[in-house]
């Protein structure tokens, strides 16, 4: 709760600042729709989380924005939300890839200290043989961009192309 006060406060701070310099005008009100929309958008993603879970949807109500995040009580339902929430990120990034038609991807999640993190990853992807011109290269820089983006060791993801 914490975190997502600071953030409300920065980006309310941000938006009166880009507001401030934008010049009068009707760019200034399209501006001002834009900056009010990511606002109420912050606003709403607890209300939006408190949905999430009365509903038992898996299904990430946000994106995630880190290797880990505060578990739900240390709880094996915690785990299985954070996998389900990397796992929806993970199979997206894979599919925006060029050449990629199908992606499937198995998360492997833990808590310790009250955390829960990413332990290993693997991610099996189906290529379109007439977009897609190196398995190989796909598979690495595939690798590379989801070890980075989700700041694990290159080791503990595994991306494997299928047939």
């Amino acid at each position: 709760m914490r975190g997502w006060v600071i953030t409300l406060a920065l980006t309310s701070l941000v938006a009166g600042v880009a507001e401030a310099v934008t010049p009068q005008g009707s760019t200034r009100k399209y501006v001002r729709v834009a900056l009010g929309m990511i606002v109420v958008s912050l606003v709403l993603q607890p209300v939006m989380g408190i949905v999430q879970r009365v509903r038992g949807d898996p299904e990430p109500a946000m994106p995630l924005f880190g290797p880990a995040v505060p578990a739900f009580s240390g709880s094996a339902r915690g785990d299985e939300t954070f996998a389900a929430r990397v796992k929806w990120q993970v199979e997206t990034m894979a599919l925006s890839v060029e050449g990629v038609k199908a992606a499937s991807c198995r998360v492997t999640a833990g808590t310790a200290g009250g955390t829960t993190s990413l332990q290993r990853l693997e991610v099996q992807l189906w290529l379109d043989p007439q977009k897609a011109r190196d398995a190989g290269a796909v598979r690495e820089a595939l690798r590379a961009l989801l070890s980075a983006y989700l700041n694990m060791k290159p080791g503990d993801v595994v991306v494997s192309i299928a047939g």
